[in-house]
């Protein structure tokens, strides 16, 4: 069967090709000749899906606008409930809770200052995972991980600063090999978010 967040992100890629020639002309248009640099503070909202279950993640991120179609932020993210982890048997059943953060780049727009159109993103960085039993109510063990996520949303401006995006991606992870019971790579799979973004123009 499906996953819903696979189909989630193909709905999401149909309804942004009508808009991928605005991207483009964002492109070609680089950075342009702006020297003055703007700022951007964001709230994103984010669904991963990690060992099969579909897991909530809030997020805030902070950073510059080099120019009207490129921003560079720093974000973090961390999980808004616990993953259940399959047991081999039921007096070993674990809990599985993360977050993550890093450097994100950000690139596309209108040419309306960044608050509307397909914009692509990019994030590297890195992570924590934690194995806990509730059981006993203790950790069983904790390990970092790294990640890069690639993604493509959507803009709509609010107004002068406000502007909601919608979006989806793919999130890459390293192993985490401190935790056997998750080395096989739910760490990566699909996302998809709706963010809040706060945009100073350049």
């Amino acid at each position: 069967m499906p996953s819903p967040l696979r189909t989630a992100l193909l709905v999401l890629a149909i309804m942004l090709l009508p808009g991928t020639t605005h991207a483009q002309q964002a492109v070609s248009a680089g950075l342009g000749t702006e020297r003055e640099v703007g700022g951007v503070f964001s709230l994103r909202g984010t669904a991963l899906e990690v060992a099969g279950h579909v897991v909530p993640m809030a997020g805030l991120g902070f950073g510059i606008r080099i120019s009207p179609a490129m921003e560079l932020a720093g974000e973090g993210s961390f999980a808004l409930r616990a993953v259940p982890i399959s047991p081999r048997a039921p007096s070993d059943r674990s809990e599985l809770t993360l977050g993550y953060g890093g450097v994100v780049v950000r690139y596309g727009g209108r040419g309306d200052g960044g608050h509307s159109g397909v914009h692509a993103h990019l994030l590297a960085g890195a992570g924590t995972s934690r194995l806990r039993s509730p059981l006993v109510d203790a950790e069983l063990n904790a390990d970092n991980f790294y990640l890069l996520e690639a993604g493509m949303d959507y803009r709509f401006s609010l107004g002068a600063v406000p502007a909601l995006a919608v979006g989806g991606g793919y999130r890459f992870s390293s192993a985490t090999t401190e935790l056997p019971t998750v080395r096989s790579g739910p760490m990566k799979g699909p996302f998809v978010s709706l963010s809040l973004l706060m945009l100073r123009a350049p």
